[in-house]
């Protein structure tokens, strides 16, 4: 295989990656200064409990304006969502992110419910897009995939509000968790741009659908600058090493440790060999896998 020039990418930091900036501290009010808050806290945080506990649209009785089908109570949550969202530095732990993804999965519902919260399509968009967000940082790819394919519709009503980040990352998804060949093939016949992600997500599903090509597919996973490209891709990554082990054992009797370490795209390369395709090494020696040939 010939050696490829990696893509060239202008690195955009996702949002909600982004470090909280940290503000100059305020001067200390004297005692003269200090006042007393006229503000009833204790009112909203009765009311936003009341938000909170609100039901599912799809299980729900409540009235249309009771519910999360009333537009003021859908902006309200998501106040207090993005707020969760910013605060929220403890960007590993999955429960925290699970927490915001069953909040914001009431919102969805209640703005479909009300005709894309009254098709007011910019504030859906920005709350489908944070949706896919805080389900990549919690793993939950069925909440994703809701995420993605509301988003998509809300896309198509208003096709300036695309963002080709998340439109390529939909067609990864649908690459690399669903495998769905038809639906990422008419998504991405769709795709007119020339952005970085585009000409991405193109390499990858060729990769994936088309030429089997692991190694180039471990490269394009190497340079890519998106953490949640490369967390969907992971996903794949079992099935294309699985597909990579049975075509190298086909076209070699022996070949070195370095080759296949390209095609698996790791190092450790014996134990992966052993969990994926148990019984098909005959030998290593002189940093070379002698294979046994899959009878046909």
């Amino acid at each position: 295989m010939s050696q490829e020039d990696p893509i060239v990418y202008t690195i955009r930091l996702w949002e909600i990656d982004d470090p909280i900036p940290v503000q100059p501290a305020p001067p200390t009010p004297t005692l003269n200064e200090l006042r007393k808050s006229t503000r009833n806290w204790e009112k909203e945080k009765v009311e936003l409990d009341r938000i909170e506990r609100s039901s599912y649209i799809s299980r729900s009785l409540q009235s249309d304006k009771e519910s999360l089908k009333n537009p003021q109570l859908q902006n309200e949550l998501w106040g207090h969502i993005s707020r969760k969202i910013y605060k929220n530095k403890s960007l590993q732990d999955k429960k925290e992110w699970n927490t915001l993804v069953t909040a914001l999965r009431k919102l969805r519902e209640g703005i479909y419910a009300s005709h894309w919260s009254q098709e007011d399509y910019t504030f859906a968009i920005q709350v489908f897009e944070s949706s896919v967000d805080c389900c990549v940082c919690a793993e939950d790819y069925n909440e994703l995939f809701k995420s993605l394919r509301g988003l998509h519709d809300l896309y198509t009503l208003f096709p300036e509000a695309k963002k080709a980040y998340y439109v390529t990352l939909d067609i990864l998804f649908l690459c690399c968790y669903t495998h769905d060949f038809q639906t990422a093939k008419d998504r991405l016949m769709q795709l007119t741009d020339t952005s970085n992600e585009t000409i991405f997500i193109k390499q990858i599903f060729h990769c994936i659908f088309i030429s089997h090509n692991s190694v180039r597919y471990f490269k394009l996973y190497n340079v890519c600058p998106y953490s949640a490209y490369r967390q969907i891709m992971s996903l794949y990554h079992p099935t294309i090493r699985k597909q990579a082990i049975e075509i190298l054992r086909q076209a070699y009797l022996f070949t070195s440790i370095h080759w296949v370490q390209q095609w698996l795209g790791t190092e450790d390369v014996l134990s992966l060999i052993n969990e994926l395709v148990p019984a098909c090494v005959s030998k290593v020696e002189n940093g070379r896998i002698y294979f046994i040939r899959r009878k046909k």
